[in-house]
């Protein structure tokens, strides 16, 4: 997984976060969260051997309501869809706050990124 495919990730999961988050201040009997994002729904379908704190926060919302997250296709007219594209879009182009957390597969990412970045090439002599 390259890093930007990490970032993405760890993005995916806080924005189901948060839209869960902000779904809940509203007294609901059900709440839909839809996402595009396939690698968030199969992360957090492990609950019970989730270690990293956004998906425990994620499993801690949810019980709090009925919540359904739902895979759904990207960029083919679902309305709100292409708005939050627009916005993660724009939202990327942002300074992040560090989180402080980095999950597995970042920290694998980064070492390979830095591993193949320091690998040296042979000279021409060789």
């Amino acid at each position: 997984m390259a890093i930007d495919n990490c970032l993405v990730f760890r993005s995916e999961l806080l924005a189901v976060r948060e839209a869960l988050d902000f779904a809940l201040r509203f007294e609901t009997s059900d709440t839909y969260i839809l996402t595009d994002s396939k690698s968030s729904i199969q992360y957090l379908k492990n609950w019970p051997k989730i270690p990293e704190k956004t998906g425990q926060e994620i499993i801690s919302l949810s019980q709090k309501s009925r919540v359904c997250i739902q895979w759904i296709p990207s960029h083919v007219g679902v309305f709100g869809n292409e708005v939050a594209d627009l916005l993660a879009k724009e939202g990327s182009a942002l300074p992040s706050a560090a989180s402080g957390e980095l999950f597995a597969s970042e920290i694998f990412s980064i070492h390979r990124a830095k591993a193949n970045s320091t690998w040296e090439v042979p000279s021409e002599r060789e």
